[in-house]
């Protein structure tokens, strides 16, 4: 079983007021403000994580772009980014 939450990326991604599609304003980001994106989503899911210290681009969900993100305690959440800067974060519940 899976939890969903959504956070909001959209005051992360504010700063690139050119691009309209926070998704890729997310896609990009260089690796450490990805990261540090991906963290901010899955702290404001309610989730602990203290740093992310991996993330990879998995295949693209029809909600828009995903990334499995590692914590520093080795568990993994997967974020969808939506275009409209929200992110749907799924974590395994332990």
């Amino acid at each position: 079983m899976g939890r969903r939450r959504r956070s909001s990326l959209a005051a992360i991604t504010a700063h690139s007021a050119s691009i309209n599609n926070y998704q890729q304003a997310v896609i990009n980001l260089n690796d450490a403000s990805r990261r540090s994106a991906l963290f901010r989503a899955i702290r404001d899911a309610g989730l602990a994580c203290q740093n992310v210290i991996q993330a990879e681009r998995l295949p693209d969900e029809k909600e828009g772009p995903v990334w499995r993100a590692q914590c520093e305690d080795k568990s993994y959440h997967l974020v969808i980014v939506q275009a409209d800067g929200t992110a749907n974060v799924v974590s395994r519940t332990r």
